[in-house]
């Protein structure tokens, strides 16, 4: 399977991606910070990544409507159909060099996620995925599917943004999966950690605090079309309205995740 015999955003979405990697590479304008709140910012590297995706998007699918991080919005907007863009999901990991960052393209339709991809910023991984169609590693124009891993042990916990709710229900679920001992634990950083469940490089992955879906759009549509489970904290499926977001390779670690902080 290639490239091509997905929808043409998907290929599109590739190519912006290929485009803001080699700005991220280039760490262009990385000595500029903006800082936007509590543990919140941006550098004009980001801004320089939404600007190559946002020309390479709205030039070849002006049909779409284009909703980025750094253009100071944090909602959908009203149009039938349009991009979500994430530039660097992780910046604070990009500043400081640690190379855990992704880039995040997905397109939303009557507000369903139909196809997205998701960049690897530090190792030029990209992943690719339509709705129905399933998701894919790309090799060059070449497509290989890629799959959740049922028996994987590795989980990451990320509390989020500084909402005191969400970071002790960070603390609570911590403490309990630690006296556990059944799972490695992980704190990504970046929604680049959907992209390892839905590659099997993890088996779960809990964002606690409620964050613009542009975050996590484009991972939660690979996770799903990877074989995954998606839903919010209290165990509905994710949509784009939802607070928190819990991904797992299987329902079962799903609902034992969540189990097990309820009993914490």
């Amino acid at each position: 399977m290639r490239l091509t015999d997905l929808r043409a955003e998907c290929a599109t979405a590739v190519a912006a991606i290929r485009d803001a990697l080699a700005v991220i590479a280039e760490r262009r304008d990385a000595e500029t910070i903006i800082e936007k709140g509590a543990f919140d910012l941006a550098t004009g590297t980001d801004i320089a990544s939404q600007r190559a995706i946002h020309d390479v998007l709205t030039r070849t699918h002006p049909e779409h409507g284009f909703l980025g991080e750094e253009s100071g919005h944090d909602a959908p907007q009203t149009e039938r159909s349009y991009f979500m863009v994430d530039p660097i999901c992780g910046t604070s990991n990009f500043a400081r060099g640690f190379p855990m960052y992704a880039v995040n393209i997905s397109l939303i339709e009557d507000g369903d996620i139909v196809a997205s991809a998701v960049g690897d910023g530090a190792l030029g991984d990209i992943w690719v995925a339509e709705r129905g169609r399933g998701a894919f590693a790309l090799d060059g124009e070449a497509l290989r599917p890629i799959r959740v891993d049922p028996k994987g042990i590795a989980i990451s916990l990320d509390p989020g943004r500084p909402d005191r709710p969400a970071r002790m229900s960070a603390a609570t679920m911590l403490a309990a999966a630690v006296r556990q001992g059944r799972w490695e634990l992980r704190v990504i950083g970046s929604s680049l950690d959907l992209a390892y469940v839905a590659t099997g490089r993890l088996a779960g992955v809990w964002h606690f605090s409620k964050i613009p879906p542009l975050h996590f759009a484009a991972g939660v549509l690979l996770i799903r079309e990877a074989g995954g489970t998606v839903t919010d904290n209290d165990g509905a499926s994710w949509t784009l309205d939802s607070t928190g977001l819990l991904a797992t390779a299987t329902p079962v670690l799903n609902a034992d995740l969540r189990a097990l902080y309820a009993s914490g």
